[in-house]
């Protein structure tokens, strides 16, 4: 799959662009502050309906503006023709459109134009708490299982429900049949979740060793853990676990059970990287695992998503670029870069250089 055409306006410090992209390499450059994560951000938002850099709708509307409005133009793996369009105005929600027609479901919207982000906040990923790695998880597998997101979605609602339950029977209110039913639900959602990450952790693992191996030059061993209360999803398991706790669980007013407590743990010769890895061994981490979730994208769906690199190439050799770009040489990449890098890589004949100046493209 691949993007043809970006339509902006009124997002960032766009107020009215557009820019195409070849099937290969295209390289946005330019000066900081100009725009050019800005319009990764805006493709990143037409796949999968919201931002990566932790925003509102409002923050991503131009100063000048009362709305923002984004159209990209795709082709899918059988080249069918499919047009994303993400729109808000201010204290409003965001309209999905999908070949012009409204989505209101978020598992609808996903699923339909696959990318692969890298951004420098990527680290987080490795270096920061659990939170950050169920995060990640939680977004990528929603894109290969949309599925899996309202398994999530589902799940986070009871969850809530429950733990606002959880706080008010420790002051005796008397709802233990209600608990027992958000407890079925609980587990009914949760089970799902928890062999939807089983199976995703198992399979990257599988790819990540092997290339985080070649990466490195054979000098790292990488291994990827999936860190679950319920070792074997059952959901009867679940509910016993559940009850079991339940007091537990009443006296500190929140559920010390389930996949919102899941661990992810990247071990590098056997040590956490988390508290072992140098700053360029956690980089190294996040790289193999972007470059992993395309061939499992290539494995399950018999093709690439779009890669979107955000400034990956400021601390790569040009040996480590190469390599990233010869082992995607059939897939879409779009880089950001302060400089027009000069990329001579088999598999890519040409490539597209975007100048981006004060928000306006060239």
């Amino acid at each position: 799959m691949y993007l043809e055409k970006v339509f902006l306006k009124g997002f960032r410090n766009y107020k009215e662009a557009e820019a195409s992209f070849l099937k290969g390499v295209n390289i946005i450059y330019g000066e900081n502050a100009q725009g050019k994560t800005n319009l990764l951000e805006a493709i990143y938002i037409l796949t999968n309906g919201y931002s990566y850099r932790f925003c509102n709708n409002n923050q991503l509307i131009n100063n000048s503006m009362t709305s923002f409005y984004l159209k990209g133009i795709f082709y899918r793996l059988d080249q069918e023709k499919v047009e994303m369009e993400v729109s808000s105005s201010r204290n409003d929600v965001k309209i999905l459109k999908v070949n012009g027609k409204r989505v209101r479901e978020m598992e609808n919207f996903l699923g339909n134009i696959n990318t692969i982000l890298y951004s420098p906040d990527d680290l987080k990923i490795v270096q920061e708490g659990p939170v950050e790695r169920r995060r990640y998880i939680n977004i990528e597998i929603s894109k290969m299982r949309p599925k899996y997101y309202f398994y999530l979605s589902n799940y986070n609602k009871i969850l809530k429900q429950r733990n606002y339950l959880l706080k008010r029977m420790k002051n005796d209110f008397k709802g233990s049949d209600l608990i027992e039913i958000l407890d079925y639900q609980l587990a009914e959602f949760g089970i799902n979740i928890i062999k939807e990450r089983k199976n995703f952790i198992e399979k990257l693992s599988r790819i990540s060793k092997d290339m985080h191996h070649f990466i490195t030059g054979g000098r790292e061993v990488l291994d990827i853990k999936y860190k679950c209360d319920l070792p074997e999803p059952n959901k009867e398991e679940y509910i016993k676990i559940l009850s079991k706790r339940r007091n537990l669980d009443i006296e500190r007013g929140m559920t010390s059970v389930g996949p919102h407590r899941d661990e992810i743990i990247f071990l590098i010769n056997g040590m956490d990287s988390r508290f072992y890895g140098s700053q360029g061994q956690k980089k190294t981490v996040v790289i193999t695992l972007k470059l992993s979730q395309m061939q499992l994208f290539k494995e399950e769906t018999s093709g690439y998503p779009i890669l979107l690199l955000d400034d990956i190439f400021s601390e790569l050799d040009e040996k480590r670029r190469n390599y990233i770009l010869e082992n995607l040489c059939e897939s879409q990449v779009i880089i950001t870069d302060t400089e027009p890098i000069k990329v001579s890589v088999k598999g890519y004949d040409n490539v597209r250089y975007i100048k981006i100046v004060d928000g306006t493209i060239y």
